[in-house]
């Protein structure tokens, strides 16, 4: 399952419950997280929680090199059980307040084409259903 995340407010119950959706997840987006293991100056409690979420559950992290947000990085992908190639990174392009990231899987996604609508904790998180080959 592949989600394109905003959140606000990180809960690791949430992120509990976004992870046992499926056997393979990635999901990527604006985590309004900082943290100095993703190159922030600053930290915050988002930041925190999913650092810590990180650490305890078994889940990858990437981030890119550079901000996504002015000098922070707000923007990455968590996953689990999905191989990201080479890395993440900032494409300096578009109109928005955050700079779009790029990365690429080893597993191909086939649409199932279904949209999954979740009203957590963390307020509405919207989710494109995918399943591996």
């Amino acid at each position: 399952m592949i989600f394109s995340v905003y959140f606000r407010k990180i809960i690791g119950t949430d992120l509990d419950y976004i992870f046992n959706l499926h056997d393979n997840i990635l999901m990527c987006g604006d985590f309004n997280a900082k943290h100095a293991m993703w190159n922030c100056i600053t930290e915050n409690n988002n930041g925190r929680k999913l650092f810590d979420y990180y650490y305890s559950n078994n889940v990858q992290l990437e981030h890119p090199l550079t901000g996504t947000f002015r000098d922070a990085v707000l923007d990455f992908v968590l996953v689990k059980d999905v191989t990201l190639l080479d890395g993440v990174e900032v494409i300096y392009e578009f109109c928005s307040d955050h700079l779009p990231i790029i990365f690429n899987t080893a597993q191909d996604f086939n649409v199932l084409k279904k949209t999954l609508t979740l009203k957590t904790q963390i307020g509405i998180v919207i989710g494109i259903t995918f399943i591996t080959n």
